[in-house]
């Protein structure tokens, strides 16, 4: 029925905690007496696999089950005739715990100084710990098929202690004893009890086998030797290096306009390539839409024109403004449409750049305006109606037509796979032509239409028809207008791509300046690619820099927020940090990450399809990052700078309605 801890190194079924302390024990290190049920009588009870799609409901119902289940014969007796009236630790031991890859502190239940007459409680408890979303989150991807062992110990009294046997950047131990830390030379000559601690501590991390230290409790008698009640291998975080303020002259220019500019981080969180920047400059001396535009180091900055004019009223009328939204949006791409001319690579270019500005005039000045307009319009007059401001949200948040709507579509059935590699093609994981698309990565694109599942759409709050019609209408307008700005950036991409082919620049083409490939006089491909790699040279600086939010404008105080916490929905999450960057990031996140991203972007949907959760530094619940997030079905955070900004890849965190925290 049982398993002696002491046998439990080679055993089967008996998760991690208990093969930790095993070998401890044949060590001869000094670990309270104890027994290992093994998964197997988890298994008999009428438990399995952890059912890594179920929803929280399922989850809680099986949970419920567990602790209905009544004991298995003659457990409890055997028990009292093992341990008599002594009080037990009751502890978890799965195969997700204790590992070099993970932890999972914290994740699962334990009981100290159990009773008898509470010994089975307290198993039930361990195995219905199994059952929530924490632990399907940290699992998803592959732990499916967990060893969910409980591991039941004679209770020892005394001081609990934690010891750390190395630092991020030393090998001092680090000693946490009633909240306060200590940290510990590993050959300093110590006080006896205190000796006995780290000797102890340093005892396990050689048995666990932990280079980089050991994550090790004891319990410290008053007059005895401390027990070892558990060992791990530390899960090091990788640090993140501190970002440096930019030059002060580069920021001149913007202070001085007497202008207040904002960094278009929501889109655009990297600098931007040579190419992308000649098209903004392009936009900019056109005088385009409704924001002036400027590069700082390649970040682009805003403004607005006060002088733009304002969108006229949208139609009321569902129809109307289907029709209305669905006309600029045409008109867009007719103005890419237009039959080109050019009897070159350059002249081509040209042709293309020039039917970008066109459909760019549409874009930002009659279609994005026309969008934002009726929302705005659908925001009041919902409000006067009397629903409360939560509900625009959450009507605007079933998009069928967005990138997450797709691939659930294609999932379902509902779209044939080569029709979704179509409209998907010309997207990209971020807004700059540099950035290869995913139709140039047809592999990566297969593998998300493969593993894409089909997700229900959300239940939006009930309004009246006409409500729900607009909102409708103007969700479908938004990804409308985004695949429109993809297919644009992509030709532009394109017609880059064959003057580098001509000119033997390949991609180098994006990292110089698209004038100088409109020359005639071009210079010599020497000099080309040494302005190319000057240019990536300065995109690497650039990046490592911290780019204020806001420059120039009236002084305001700082805002004043609890660092951790945005806005988020959709429940709770663990899993560990996978920081999704810019450009050519085109790899699947591995499933169950929390993707850690400066913004999210629609076309991001195609990588993150298996994500924990979504967690963004910018970004509101109106914006597509939320909007997809909500399509995916996943827990999300976006407006949470800090995350962005302090999280390194592979540190364990959970997500809790809207705050991040390190778990």
């Amino acid at each position: 029925m049982w398993i002696e801890l002491a046998d439990a190194a080679g055993a089967a079924g008996v998760g991690g905690k208990a093969r930790g302390l095993a070998r401890l024990v044949a060590a001869g290190l000094r670990v309270p007496d104890g027994v290992v049920l093994p998964h197997a009588v988890f298994a008999a009870a009428g438990f399995g696999a952890l059912p890594v799609d179920a929803d929280a409901a399922a989850l809680a119902a099986l949970a419920e089950r567990v602790l209905a289940r009544e004991a298995p014969a003659g457990l409890l007796a055997a028990l009292a005739a093992r341990f008599g009236d002594q009080p037990l630790a009751v502890r978890s031991s799965i195969s997700l715990e204790d590992r070099v890859a993970g932890a999972a502190a914290g994740v699962f239940a334990s009981r100290r100084a159990v009773a008898p007459a509470e010994r089975w409680s307290a198993v039930r408890a361990v195995w219905a710990s199994v059952f929530t979303p924490l632990v399907v989150a940290y699992a998803r991807g592959g732990g499916a098929d967990l060893e969910v062992g409980v591991v039941l110990q004679r209770h020892v009294e005394g001081a609990p202690i934690t010891v750390y046997t190395r630092g991020p950047d030393d090998d001092r131990l680090r000693v946490q004893r009633d909240g306060a830390i200590e940290l510990v030379a590993r050959d300093r000559a110590l006080a006896p009890a205190a000796a006995a601690v780290r000797d102890a501590a340093l005892a396990a991390e050689a048995v666990v086998g932990a280079p980089t230290g050991a994550d090790v409790e004891l319990i410290a008698p008053a007059e005895a030797p401390p027990w070892i009640v558990q060992a791990r291998p530390i899960v090091a975080p990788a640090v993140v290096p501190p970002r440096r303020a930019p030059p002060p002259s580069l920021l001149a220019p913007l202070r001085e306009s007497g202008l207040r500019w904002r960094w278009d981080v929501e889109h655009n969180p990297a600098p931007l390539s040579p190419a992308q920047a000649s098209l903004v400059a392009r936009v900019s001396a056109a005088g385009l839409g409704g924001w002036r535009l400027a590069t700082v180091a390649g970040y682009l900055y805003m403004s607005p024109r006060p002088e733009a004019p304002a969108p006229p009223s949208p139609p009321r009328d569902p129809v109307a403004l289907r029709a209305a939204l669905d006309d600029a949006l045409a008109r867009c791409h007719q103005a890419l449409d237009a039959a080109p001319t050019a009897t070159s690579p350059r002249e081509a270019l040209a042709a293309t750049l020039e039917r970008y500005l066109a459909g760019y005039q549409i874009w930002a000045e009659e279609l994005a305006p026309a969008i934002a307009a009726a929302r705005a319009a659908l925001a009041a007059d919902l409000a006067d109606a009397g629903h409360p401001p939560s509900t625009l949200a959450a009507r605007l948040a079933h998009r069928p037509r967005s990138i997450a709507g797709l691939l659930s579509a294609v999932a379902a059935g509902a779209l044939p796979v080569d029709e979704a590699r179509r409209q998907l093609a010309d997207h990209a994981p971020s807004w700059d032509v540099a950035c290869p698309t995913y139709g140039e990565r047809p592999a990566v694109l297969a593998a998300a239409l493969a593993r894409a599942r089909p997700a229900p759409p959300p239940a939006p709050p009930a309004v009246e028809p006409a409500f729900a019609a607009r909102a409708q209408a103007i969700a479908d307008a938004a990804e409308l207008d985004d695949r429109w700005f993809a297919r644009a950036q992509a030709e532009v991409r394109r017609a880059l791509l064959a003057v580098g082919a001509a000119t033997g620049l390949g991609d180098d083409a994006c990292w110089v300046p698209t004038e100088a490939l409109l020359t005639d006089a071009a210079p010599p491909l020497p000099a080309w690619r040494a302005a190319a790699r000057a240019a990536r040279a300065a995109d690497a600086r650039a990046r490592a820099w911290r780019m204020p939010v806001e420059i120039g404008g009236p002084a305001t105080p700082p805002e004043v927020r609890p660092a951790w916490v945005g806005t988020g929905g959709a429940g709770r999450a663990l899993g560990r940090v996978h920081r999704l960057g810019d450009d050519a990031e085109l790899a699947l996140v591995p499933a169950g990450a929390v993707v850690v991203t400066a913004a999210l972007t629609p076309a991001m949907a195609v990588l993150v399809g298996d994500a924990a959760a979504l967690v963004s530094a910018t970004g509101g619940p109106l914006d597509h990052g939320a909007a997809m997030a909500r399509e995916l079905g996943v827990p999300f955070v976006c407006g949470c700078p800090e995350a962005w900004a302090e999280l390194a890849d592979g540190e364990l965190v959970a997500i809790d309605d809207g705050a991040v925290r390190r778990a």
